[in-house]
């Protein structure tokens, strides 16, 4: 099978169709009357404001799109991954060479052992983990520097334009370089693991795998907010003597909710944009809310958006939405093990065939896949947004449940004028892309639900 010619024709069929729906959200963006709807809650004046802010992202998201295509069909037309293998166990190896000239000299016989007994020497058998670890972060560093001018654009032109953005060109950078950093030193570590998971266990890897994988991100629901999250933010603990403060605990008291902790993010360091959410196992959940939010909405409506938050945990949305994951996870891994030593996949991205071992290399074996398994990507995460969108309006009924619906639909329309949220999208591009239900849709089911 043409595996290639199959992953490059479906990904111009989704980029035309994107762009397509993108073509018919950017037309309803260029309309000049407040939709009917909300014409008694959003001035003409607001309107006008959102609607330009929506087309400059719509104009940033055609040209990104392209950009994004354009890098995928020259990385595949051009054969780029098998060359940045190929050069990746290279790399490895020469830079093992350089390293044992300098502990052992030139011309000794510990340099001519080393390098006659090692693997390393030899670009041809470098382990394969070593190279993995080469390419990937070849491959990482490579997407960062291509990625830069657009997120560059997307951050201090078009949100700066609109009065979003905080950030500095210091902080900016900042972050690039500790999202790097991170990469290489919690990412590399457990993508070493996984491959080693796989060399070592069979046939059956795909169990262990997933074991692996499922612990791990159980393990970074606690390790993101305390220890990466303060890399980028200052988490600040909400005085208990604030009138804020006090509402939440008697929120929590009413909704049965297990509150430890609440903090406010310093978010409006690099954004206008406002937020709230929560994480923790068991008893110990914490609530995290962003000082832009606490500065936009009145206490009320801060309550209300936290009782929606509640919501969510009481109806049970993140467990089923992870126990789904998992069970994607599972499936994905499953079929993988059926691919991961199947020449004609990689015949038909132009990878040679094993020299020196029995099996072709397990990262590029599920890169490769990985593109195969596109039109599932696709239709899999329609349905999570279809899910997604309905344990939202769960929630705002949960919210509205303990009383808290008048504040909620307040505390909506004011976060969606001040974030300038898309106040007219167009039904297929919301359907398509939205994980939350669109503004109208929200209001009118709080009206509705009791």
């Amino acid at each position: 099978m043409a595996y290639k010619s199959a992953v490059l024709g479906f990904s111009f069929l989704v980029y035309s169709f994107e762009t397509y729906i993108q073509y018919r959200q950017h037309k309803k963006l260029s309309e000049k009357h407040v939709p009917t709807a909300l014409s008694q809650i959003v001035t003409q004046e607001t309107f006008d404001k959102s609607q330009s802010y929506g087309r400059d992202r719509s104009l940033f998201l055609f040209v990104s799109s392209a950009y994004s295509q354009l890098q995928t069909a020259v990385i595949l037309g051009f054969d780029l991954l098998p060359a940045l293998w190929s050069s990746s166990a290279h790399v490895v190896s020469r830079v093992f060479v350089y390293v044992s000239r300098i502990r052992f000299g030139d011309n000794t016989p510990a340099l001519t052992t080393a390098l006659t007994s090692s693997p390393f020497a030899d670009p041809a058998a470098v382990p394969e983990i070593a190279t993995s670890l080469a390419f990937t972060g070849a491959f990482i560093i490579a997407n960062q520097i291509l990625s830069a001018p657009l997120s560059y654009y997307s951050t201090f032109v078009v949100e700066k334009r609109h009065g979003f953005n905080k950030s500095t060109f210091g902080t900016w950078i900042g972050d690039q370089v500790k999202t790097l950093l991170l990469a290489a030193g919690l990412g590399g570590p457990v993508l070493a693991a996984a491959l080693w998971i796989v060399q070592k266990s069979g046939r059956q890897f795909y169990f262990y795998l997933w074991g692996f994988l499922l612990l791990f991100q159980l393990s970074m629901m606690h390790i993101y907010p305390n220890f990466i999250q303060p890399l980028f933010n200052t988490l600040t603990p909400l005085s208990p003597t604030t009138s804020l403060h006090a509402k939440i605990r008697a929120l929590a008291e009413r909704a049965s909710f297990p509150m430890d902790k609440v903090f406010v993010v310093d978010g409006s360091r690099r954004s206008a944009h406002s937020n709230a959410y929560m994480y923790g196992f068991g008893n110990n959940k914490r609530i995290v809310l962003f000082d832009t939010l606490v500065e936009k909405a009145d206490e009320e409506e801060v309550i209300a958006v936290l009782a929606h938050e509640i919501g969510h945990w009481k109806r049970n949305h993140v467990p089923v939405l992870l126990t789904i994951q998992q069970i994607n996870m599972f499936l994905v891994f499953y079929t993988f093990s059926h691919f991961a030593h199947h020449p004609p996949l990689f015949a038909s991205f132009n990878f040679p065939a094993p020299t020196n071992s029995t099996s072709y290399p397990t990262l590029i074996a599920f890169l490769l896949f990985s593109f195969v398994l596109g039109p599932w990507d696709s239709v899999a995460g329609l349905l999570l947004n279809l899910l997604s969108r309905k344990n939202e309006f769960e929630a705002d009924a949960y919210a509205k449940s303990l009383r808290e619906g008048e504040q909620l639909r307040g505390a909506l329309v004011k976060l969606h004028i001040e974030n300038l949220g898309n106040l007219n999208p167009d039904k297929w591009y919301s359907t398509y892309h939205y994980s939350h239900p669109p503004l109208v849709e929200r209001l009118e089911a709080l009206d509705k639900t009791d």
